[in-house]
């Protein structure tokens, strides 16, 4: 079964790298990635940057709203999996 996971997050450029290996070493493959930054720099964006590029499931979405409601909303939309 197909499983969208969605990554809201904040100015946490320093950690998201972490997170992004440990799901990518699942050994359920069948899975996408959101990682939805509502950040004030481009830390997050450059971290995710070769996880989008090597991996079609991982995906990077700019959200200009700030809140988690936002940007799980924003999740939603794209959301692929049913869950």
């Amino acid at each position: 079964m197909h499983i969208t996971v969605c990554i809201c997050t904040r100015n946490r450029g320093d950690s998201i790298d972490a997170t992004l290996q440990s799901i990518r070493e699942q050994y359920h493959s069948d899975f996408d990635v959101l990682v939805l930054d509502q950040s004030a720099d481009d830390r997050t964006e450059k971290a995710a940057a070769p996880y989008v590029r090597q991996d079609s499931r991982f995906a990077y979405i700019r959200v200009r709203s700030v809140g988690r409601s936002a940007a799980l909303n924003h999740g939603i939309a794209r959301a692929a999996g049913p869950i």
